[in-house]
């Protein structure tokens, strides 16, 4: 029902009582905790203290010299460590680790410090033999605590767990800026029950480290916030294991999506192209919303799903009429994904909390069908640092991928998807988007080039479909 890199709908919660809906939702969230086999997960203080201390006090007694601040490692062969962060020291915990439950293992119990905790904590800690590690003076500070996990604990995957509204945690991920050189310091990423703008500043953070993230979000309509809603389970970015020109064709054909979107096609050429794009295997055929009904059947039972690209090719229709439209198409079970354009014009004006606020709403309406958003930036007809900026409004808007070009753009130089600058928005969303390029995609050359940089999706058009997969010969 739950897996790794795959969207659930809201039929497993049909039916169910509250308490059900409970267990099955931690029962998933556990599951895939344990998939991951790490050797650490950590959260914030208030998550421990609601789930494991239960708001108990630690036992302190008084004492007359001082501990060191140096970090205190009570069992150096602990099969998992359960960091919790709780910079002042208020936790009180009843034993040194967390006993197993549910399917997890059973997990010692690591004290993220700073500083200025009191010796009276110290003290309990070493009586309790409980770890501890110290992460800044005043202030955590996330780079040095990834060193330290990474040289003292030995840890190369590390699960950041809890509420998104864990306000230590995010406190500590958003005051950092950090380095690039914790590139084997691998970081998952569950956060669930929470606030999506507290998850998104704790997902962008993380982002700008090197490793994977991966988000289970118990996802609440704003004018349903008690009610059951479905679980998403965001999917992974591709992972390249091989070159693209050892490729096979199937493997190949899973990066594109088979654009079919030129008015002028009779609705023969656009039954004919849809098949072609099926036959082949591709990801996506990308099509315009009115043709979802004339489309669907030759896509179904297939791998391939459908695109509609909404709001197309101008992005400057009013956001209500933007959420109408991707309103009409997520109803359909061949969509997975649906593309938007954004107000490119707004970006060009440096209106970006405008920017943001019409993705969101874009963005809240797919995953509330548990589909995937697109949105498509014109990047031909910006510059540089709009496009980095761009990419920001998507991602603090929840959008799923960024992509390049409509290909209909007029009144610039034609560019699409270059290596220069798919290079520019991959740097940006780091891990936090996929990226798919659009645009001028028309050599093999091209098209194998971006997919050994790490791109995501293509969008490919029907004319260039057959030379970037090597058919003509």
């Amino acid at each position: 029902m739950f897996e790794l890199g795959k969207e659930t709908s809201n039929e497993w919660c049909e039916g169910v009582t509250d308490e059900e809906y409970v267990k099955k939702t931690m029962d998933a969230y556990d599951h895939i905790h344990e998939a991951y086999h790490a050797k650490a997960w950590m959260c914030g203080r208030k998550t421990m203290e609601e789930n494991f201390t239960l708001g108990k006090t630690p036992d302190l007694r008084k004492i007359d010299y001082q501990i060191p601040r140096t970090d205190f490692i009570a069992k150096k062969d602990a099969k998992v460590y359960c960091l919790s962060i709780d910079p002042k020291g208020k936790l009180g915990w009843p034993a040194s680790y967390i006993e197993s439950y549910n399917g997890r293992s059973e997990a010692h119990v690591v004290e993220i410090l700073t500083e200025s905790v009191t010796d009276e904590f110290l003290d309990f800690l070493q009586r309790m033999e409980i770890s501890y590690l110290f992460a800044g003076e005043k202030e955590l500070d996330l780079e040095l605590l990834l060193e330290k996990v990474k040289n003292i604990l030995n840890v190369e995957v590390l699960l950041l767990e809890g509420g998104g509204n864990d306000e230590s945690s995010d406190r500590c991920l958003r005051k950092n800026r950090y380095s690039k050189k914790l590139k084997n310091v691998r970081l998952c990423m569950f956060l669930r029950f929470g606030n999506r703008k507290t998850n998104k500043n704790i997902q962008k953070s993380l982002c700008k480290q090197a490793g994977k993230c991966y988000l289970i979000v118990r996802r609440r309509n704003n004018e349903q916030k008690n009610k059951k809603t479905n679980i998403v389970v965001r999917a992974e970015m591709k992972k390249l294991t091989k070159k693209a020109a050892d490729m096979n064709l199937k493997e190949l054909a899973s990066y594109i999506d088979y654009s079919v979107l030129k008015p002028e096609f009779t609705p023969e050429e656009i039954i004919n192209l849809t098949k072609d794009g099926v036959k082949l295997g591709c990801a996506t055929i990308c099509i315009n919303p009115g043709y979802m009904e004339l489309c669907e059947p030759y896509v179904k039972g297939t791998d391939t799903m459908l695109c509609p690209v909404t709001d197309f090719p101008f992005g400057t229709s009013s956001t209500k009429s933007k959420v109408e439209q991707i309103e009409d198409v997520a109803k359909y079970d061949t969509v997975k994904e649906i593309d938007v354009v954004a107000n490119f014009g707004m970006i060009r004006a440096g209106k970006y909390d405008e920017v943001t606020e019409d993705i969101k709403a874009c963005a809240e309406t797919a995953h509330k069908y548990g589909r995937e958003l697109k949105v498509i930036f014109e990047t031909d007809a910006l510059n540089e640092e709009q496009v980095r900026k761009a990419c920001h409004c998507a991602m603090e808007a929840g959008a799923d991928f960024v992509k390049t070009s409509t290909g209909f753009l007029t009144g610039f130089e034609s560019n699409g998807a270059t290596p220069e600058i798919i290079k520019v928005m991959m740097e940006e969303v780091g891990d936090q988007c996929k990226v798919k390029g659009s645009g001028c995609i028309r050599t093999r050359e091209h098209f194998l080039q971006l997919i050994d940089m790490g791109i995501d999706r293509m969008g490919v058009g029907y004319r260039s479909v057959p030379v970037v997969l090597n058919l003509e010969k």
